[in-house]
């Protein structure tokens, strides 16, 4: 919030009322960065505009040209999210899904780790826990915590305080990985068993099919069939509440998305069209908008096809 940079313009900020007055928006916590499908990572930043006063409450802050480039970026550009939702700028529309957020980085990096070597991580471990306890002393109160890349084995633990803290809030897990078939340079043996861990705390999850085997200790596949796939996403709901499995390719060339919810047992495919580019951070913005829309109420199907 205060930190914040944007385009070299005054923007407003609002004081952290999670709950807002009139019940309009929920609220949701974010954990470091998420993974996988979405567009448009660079238009939500550049607003700057001056809104109307809100409740008399607001702070003016100076703000900077430089800001996005202190946003931090993490695996697949995990921590991008911010970008996404640092709308909360906007009185009459917090956020771009109507949620307003509180957001934690889990490191902060140089540069991308994805083609990039030497790069510089400071990891942000300390700084979370305190944040969580300061939050329960203001008896804020969260509707869902997301939790995306980690940089240390203990901030699993970190994730799981805020569980237990806030144990009303929806939890959705990005168990943020690998892709490709292959493990980040930062996730130790280590760090994905505290991930395989978190995951059983969670009542959505939505890893892509390089963190699925990951989590079901399968091989890598090619494709996957769609029965074998329904095999896979059940598996998952065994270990989370509900599961989402992105960019799986299928026998017959083509991409899909996934979800099955333990619940009403229903499994579902969303096919999409593959673009022959690679952006980092679209898993951000597909997690986002999926907790958005739930936190909208609507169903794990409705906010799958969104998303996608």
């Amino acid at each position: 919030g205060h930190g914040v940079e944007i385009l070299g313009k005054k923007a407003q900020f609002i004081p952290p009322r999670y709950r807002h007055p009139m019940g309009q928006f929920p609220a949701c916590h974010a954990l470091g960065g998420g993974g996988k499908a979405g567009k448009g990572l660079q238009h939500p930043v550049g607003h700057g505009k001056r809104q109307r006063p809100h409740h008399g409450n607001e702070q003016t802050h100076e703000i900077g040209k430089a800001a996005v480039l202190a946003l931090p970026l993490g695996e697949k550009g995990s921590n991008i999210t911010a970008v996404f939702k640092i709308e909360p700028f906007r009185t009459e529309k917090q956020g771009a899904c109507g949620v307003e957020t509180a957001i934690l980085p889990s490191a902060v990096l140089s540069t991308h780790t994805g083609g990039f070597n030497n790069f510089v991580l400071r990891d942000t471990t300390d700084f979370i826990s305190p944040c969580c306890k300061h939050y329960k002393e203001l008896q804020v109160h969260f509707d869902a915590i997301y939790s995306g890349f980690l940089a240390s084995e203990e901030q699993a633990d970190c994730c799981l305080e805020f569980f237990e803290s806030f144990p009303s809030a929806v939890k959705i897990v990005d168990p943020v990985m690998g892709d490709d078939g292959t493990a980040y340079k930062t996730y130790t043996k280590g760090l994905i068993e505290r991930t395989k861990e978190l995951i059983t705390h969670a009542d959505i999850i939505t890893p892509n099919l390089t963190e699925a085997a990951i989590l079901l200790e399968e091989d890598y596949p090619e494709f996957l069939s769609e029965a074998r796939l329904r095999n896979w996403a059940e598996r998952l709901c065994k270990k989370a509440g509900a599961a989402v499995i992105t960019g799986v390719p299928t026998e017959k060339g083509g991409f899909v998305n996934v979800s099955f919810d333990s619940k009403d047992g229903i499994f579902r495919t969303y096919e999409w069209e593959r673009i022959p580019v690679s952006y980092p951070g679209t898993g951000d913005i597909f997690a986002a908008v999926l907790t958005g829309s739930i936190l909208k109420g609507k169903s794990l199907s409705d906010t799958v096809e969104e998303a996608a």
